[in-house]
């Protein structure tokens, strides 16, 4: 059996709002639970809303979009990190401008060091190739032309050889640069693809400079 009897003050009066709960317990004998007393509630009265139901918590300070890389620094990344993960790149071996080549190797060798990040010149190989996959012929012969005036005042410079890694579709498409360029002025004799790939690296140096070095890993 449960009863409610309020207990009485010093005056013999019992408030009201404060019952005492009684439960009877197996054998006669009674529980008796006292609720402690609470302050009003911010619900209490005429004016209570749902809103105003809800605690006065501060709002959450939103999260600084995170700093987001210069676009050469974060093509070379993306290069490294797929080197890292994917483990399937395969070496091309080819001829390079030797200027262009002496930058490249200097870049890789500068940003290593400042990054900590194990950084080859196979990254900004790919990195740079990335950036003209998809050209057609003319467009590729193009910019060849424009670098080679611009360089070289329209003389054909002397290549080196050159030795990197690069992930498996870049490879298929050094491989391919011949067939592509089938037609064009130089394409036959192989000049036109030491044009081509010099350029893309070169153009995608000057950039990569812009940037400055390249940021710790942490």
């Amino acid at each position: 059996m449960t009863s409610f009897e309020p207990e009485a003050d010093d005056s013999g009066v019992a408030p009201a709002s404060k019952p005492t709960v009684k439960i009877e317990e197996p054998g006669g004998s009674e529980a008796s639970f006292e609720p402690a007393p609470t302050g009003r509630r911010r619900n209490d009265g005429p004016g209570f809303t749902a809103a105003s139901a809800e605690p006065a918590l501060k709002p959450r300070a939103r999260k600084k979009a995170a700093d987001t890389k210069p676009p050469m620094q974060t093509a070379v990344l993306g290069a490294f990190i797929r080197h890292r993960t994917e483990r399937n790149w395969q070496t091309w071996s080819g001829r390079m401008e030797g200027e262009t080549k002496t930058r490249l190797l200097k870049k890789a060798d500068d940003d290593a060091e400042s990054s900590g990040r194990n950084l080859m010149p196979g990254h900004y190989l790919d990195a740079a190739l990335r950036l003209v996959k998809d050209m057609s012929p003319e467009e590729l012969a193009a910019i060849a032309n424009e670098w080679l005036i611009e360089k070289w005042s329209g003389e054909h410079p002397p290549g080196v050889s050159l030795q990197a890694g690069v992930s498996p579709d870049m490879y298929k498409f050094l491989k391919g640069l011949k067939r592509h360029l089938r037609g064009q002025r130089g394409a036959g004799s192989g000049g036109l693809i030491l044009d081509v790939v010099s350029a893309a690296v070169d153009r995608f140096l000057d950039q990569a400079d812009e940037e400055g070095p390249f940021p710790p890993a942490r």
